[in-house]
C-alpha cells in the first residue's frame, strides 16, 4: 500500500495551527486548500474573495478552494466542534465573556455583497458600509440563547434601539473612553 502524500507546507504559524484539524479530511487536497484559506484570510490583502486568496497563496487557479468549499468530503460540523474544543482546552477554565458588535463597518466601492449606504455605529452616522445585524436588532434569538446558557455577553446596538431585559437584570452603562486605534495600513485614528 502507498503511503498518503504529505501536505504541502505553507507559513508555519498557519501549518501548525491547521495541523490540529488534520484528521477531519480525508482527503490531502481538501487540508491544503483548508491550509491555503486561512493563509490568505490572515493576508494583507483588501478583498479577501476566492479569487485573491487563490492568487496571493501562488495557487494556479480558483478551483481547489472551490472544490473545497462545495464538494470537499469534510464536516462543517466536526470542524466546528473541534474548533470549540481547542478554544476550551486554551482558557483552562477560565471565564471569557463573548462581545457582539453589529454597529456596522465602513465600506468603499461596490464590490462587497450588501454595501449600502445606511447607519453606521462605528461612524455615528449615515455611510456607505455593511451592517449585518444577526443577534440583537434583528429579533434572533443569539441573545436570548447566550442568556438561557447563563453565559456572559455584551451586545452593542444602535442608541435609537432598546432592549428589554429580563427582571433580574439591570442596565449597566459606563462612561465612554477616548481610545486610539491603529489601522493595518500604519494609519491611526482617536476614537
Amino acid at each position: 500500500m502507498t503511503a498518503p502524500r504529505i501536505a504541502k507546507p505553507t507559513v508555519a504559524f498557519v501549518d501548525d495551527y491547521c495541523e490540529e484539524y488534520r484528521d477531519i479530511f480525508v482527503e490531502v487536497r481538501s487540508f491544503e486548500a483548508f491550509k491555503h484559506l486561512h493563509l490568505g484570510m490572515v493576508s494583507e490583502m483588501k478583498r479577501k474573495s476566492l479569487p485573491v486568496i487563490a492568487k496571493v497563496t501562488a495557487l494556479p487557479n480558483v478551483q481547489s478552494l472551490q472544490q473545497f468549499l462545495v464538494k470537499s468530503p469534510w464536516s462543517a460540523g466536526a470542524l466546528r466542534q473541534r474548533r470549540i474544543e481547542l478554544i476550551l482546552s486554551l482558557l483552562r477554565g477560565r471565564k471569557l465573556v463573548l462581545v457582539i458588535d453589529e454597529t456596522g463597518d465602513r465600506k468603499k466601492g461596490q464590490t462587497t455583497d450588501y454595501v449600502k449606504r445606511q447607519y453606521i455605529g462605528n461612524l455615528g452616522k449615515v455611510g456607505n458600509g455593511v451592517v449585518y445585524s444577526a443577534y440583537g436588532e434583528s429579533g434572533s434569538s443569539s441573545a436570548r440563547t447566550l442568556h438561557q446558557l447563563e453565559l456572559p455577553y455584551v451586545l452593542a446596538i444602535r442608541s435609537n434601539h432598546a432592549v428589554l431585559l429580563p427582571k433580574e437584570q439591570r442596565v449597566r452603562a459606563n462612561r465612554w473612553r477616548e481610545y486610539e486605534r491603529t489601522f493595518s495600513d500604519g494609519r491611526r485614528e482617536v476614537r
